[in-house]
């Protein structure tokens, strides 16, 4: 079984930047509820609000799947932290990853609920999918916050398929 992504599909993502926005209302925003599938990023008063397309969740997620099937089939402990909001109070920044994951530091995540950058690590590796103009500089934002590995996913064509898959 094969799929392609359509054009049209590659541009749903929406993107909204605001700037001048307090470190409160961030925390604020981030804290809530009601955002349905949207992720923050925030950089010292610049706020951009991703609406993620389909597209963009289908790379994620086989890039996502990728790591733990490589992490599985080598017996590497993994813990994945998928879009978790992270934020540092002292830098006023803060983001959710489309993936992220702890592997050399997964045995000090093993058993929180709860990440505190303050005192804990950043995840290891974040995975990225850029499919859009940010206005923030995310390697720059995640180099800042300690993140010491991204992988960036960034279209610069449709592809011919997504992925193949066979049902055994």
């Amino acid at each position: 079984m094969s799929r392609s992504i359509p054009n049209h599909q590659i541009l749903d993502e929406q993107l909204t930047v605001l700037r001048s926005v307090s470190w409160s209302a961030y925390n604020e925003l981030a804290a809530g509820t009601d955002r349905a599938g949207r992720l923050l990023t925030f950089d010292r008063g610049v706020l951009e609000i991703m609406s993620p397309s389909r597209a963009h969740e289908l790379y994620k997620t086989m890039l996502g799947r990728m790591v733990e099937m490589v992490c599985l089939h080598h017996e590497i402990d993994l813990a994945s932290a998928a879009s978790t909001t992270f934020k540092r109070d002292d830098l006023q920044c803060g983001f959710e990853a489309d993936e992220s994951y702890y592997i050399s530091h997964e045995a000090q995540v093993r058993n929180k609920t709860a990440i505190d950058l303050s005192i804990d690590p950043p995840p290891d590796l974040v995975i990225e999918v850029k499919q859009s103009r940010p206005a923030i500089d995310k390697l720059e934002l995640l180099a800042a916050m300690g993140v010491p590995e991204v992988w960036r996913y960034k279209r610069s064509a449709p592809p011919a398929k997504l992925c193949s898959c066979a049902v055994l």
